[in-house]
């Protein structure tokens, strides 16, 4: 599910379905605070009921629960406590591209307890990005994978055709990026972060760059902006500061009493950027912000996803009836006045390049993956002293410590990237190799085969008019119905078929956009 499409009320609908069918003793697991009680949250919005029933166990939010049905938890907290917790019959995993694939950890380390307390107990997870950098998906089939396969998602442009998402923009505009080029890579995959650090702090690239934001953003009003480090943070901020944009910096070193103070004095209006490492990557949940500045060059699909979803957030607007309004929609569904904005879409700048690395957001991929049976042969290799196993992305090998020699860097670029530098993909044009047709109750379906594709296209009675007027053959009557127009052999040549159509995929929602007919084809 995409930033901002309601992970959390996913979860609640689980915890409500599992104990109302079930009976089941649940936890929901994450690693910070703020998406504990966003989860938390979302189950008491979503069934009210069963409060009395939630539980929370993390020692930043000072509650130790243990006995409740349901406990929202941190991981870090957690991870050791399994006798405590004592029997789940599910577990769910918010963020479970933090699962690693091999070795022990946090989140493996509680499954394994967890299980041997109850060997039947599931395990479901939630993230907006199922991939990771050191063994590509999150879902497989070997023994080492949690999770086995993706039994539920949603398309980044299904939510923002359905009003659920904004749109997001961007700019066909070169902007200013650091070289990293030269920049080492650590064994997880990603840049080493004080080397990058070191070259994408330059004074005047750091000048040039805030000057280009506040020019594109314009008279936007809310603006995240994503560092590498403290220094890098830091730089930017004096530059935004000193041309008069207020600006909150938040870092690992400021006080939690300091950070949660300029979070609510963000969120009331008194900033307009907001400069932040990883903090807004997961669990700040604010849906105002209509820029998003990338400053940090990664090796990461999940990590530029989930930069780009802090934007992709409909602001909520509460009418004067009182009634919440968290869709897209113009006007109020209770009292039908109309909705006012200020955010209509977001405004991606992207300072690293990573458009242009990966493709658009709504289309990243893993380039290294272990879904079904076996491995695919580029993501291993083979250690030559002891015939194990090792991703490709371990510089020793894990079983005899051999050091392999030293290759290219792995190419994480997505075949969809393009010179466009959409955020999210465009329309694509197929040839339409058939057209064919068929009857459902009272309405036309026409099908328009493209290769292995195919897309169709719904008629009732008010649209076969209309149909038959535009692509007829000649002057031929209009059928009254969708039975006569199989009874007169409409569709059998008599109108003009498609020789090519231009089709906007947004997941199980495929929109035909437009179409080109041949010129022999006119009657």
């Amino acid at each position: 599910v995409p930033p901002g499409g309601g992970k959390s009320p996913i979860g609640a609908m689980l915890i409500k379905r599992f104990r109302e069918k079930y009976q089941s003793r649940i936890g929901i697991v994450t690693h910070v605070k703020e998406l504990i009680m966003q989860n938390y949250d979302a189950a008491v919005d979503y069934w009210p009921e069963a409060k009395k029933d939630y539980g929370v166990y993390s020692a930043g939010l000072r509650c130790r629960d243990t006995e409740q049905p349901v406990i929202f938890g941190s991981i870090q907290s957690l991870f050791d406590k399994a006798e405590e917790v004592k029997k789940l019959n599910l577990l769910i995993i918010d963020e479970c591209q933090r699962i690693p694939l091999m070795g022990t950890g946090q989140y493996r380390t509680l499954i394994a307890d967890l299980l041997k307390i109850n060997p039947k107990m599931r395990v479901v997870g939630l993230t907006a990005f199922a991939l990771r950098l050191d063994c590509g998906s999150v879902c497989g089939w070997t023994e080492n994978h949690i999770l086995n396969e993706i039994i539920f998602e949603v398309a980044w442009k299904e939510l923002i055709a359905r009003g659920y998402l904004v749109p997001m923009i961007s700019t066909s505009e070169k902007l200013p990026k650091a070289d990293t080029s030269n920049v080492p890579i650590a064994y997880k995959g990603d840049f080493i972060k004080d080397a990058l650090e070191a070259v994408v702090s330059d004074a005047a690239l750091v000048r040039a760059q805030v000057k280009d934001l506040i020019r594109l953003a314009g008279k936007r009003k809310y603006w995240c902006v994503f560092c590498v480090g403290i220094k890098h943070a830091t730089m930017v901020a004096n530059e935004l500061r000193a041309s008069g944009v207020t600006t909150a910096l938040l870092h690992s070193e400021i006080s939690d009493a300091e950070r949660d103070q300029l979070v609510e004095d963000h969120k009331a209006g008194k900033y307009q950027a907001f400069i932040n490492i990883n903090i807004a990557i997961a669990g700040y949940d604010f849906d105002k912000f209509d820029v998003v500045a990338l400053m940090r060059d990664t090796e990461s699909v999940s990590l530029f996803g989930q930069g780009c979803g802090r934007g992709s957030r409909v602001e909520k607007v509460i009418c004067s009836c009182g009634t919440k309004s968290v869709e897209m929609e113009d006007a109020c569904q209770n009292c039908g006045l109309p909705i006012f904005r200020d955010k209509l879409d977001c405004l991606v700048l992207d300072f690293a390049g990573l458009i242009g690395k990966f493709g658009p957001v709504d289309k990243l991929r893993a380039t290294t993956s272990f879904i079904g049976e076996e491995p695919e042969k580029n993501a291993l290799r083979i250690c030559p002293e002891c015939d194990n196993e090792n991703h490709v992305r371990f510089k020793e090998c894990q079983y005899c410590g051999f050091v392999f020699p030293k290759q290219d860097r792995p190419n994480n670029s997505n075949p969809l990237a393009s010179l466009d530098h959409h955020v999210i993909s465009g329309p694509q044009r197929h040839k339409v190799d058939k057209t064919t047709y068929s009857k459902v109750g009272e309405k036309l379906i026409i099908h328009y085969w493209c290769g292995g594709a195919k897309f169709s296209e719904k008629f009732d009675r008010s649209r076969l008019f209309a149909l038959i007027s535009i692509r007829r053959k000649g002057d031929i009557p209009v059928p009254a119905n969708v039975s006569e127009f199989f009874k007169n052999g409409y569709d059998q040549g008599k109108l003009r078929e498609p020789v090519e159509i231009t089709v906007d995929d947004c997941g199980r929602i495929k929109q035909i956009v437009s179409m080109e007919f041949s010129l022999k084809q006119a009657g």
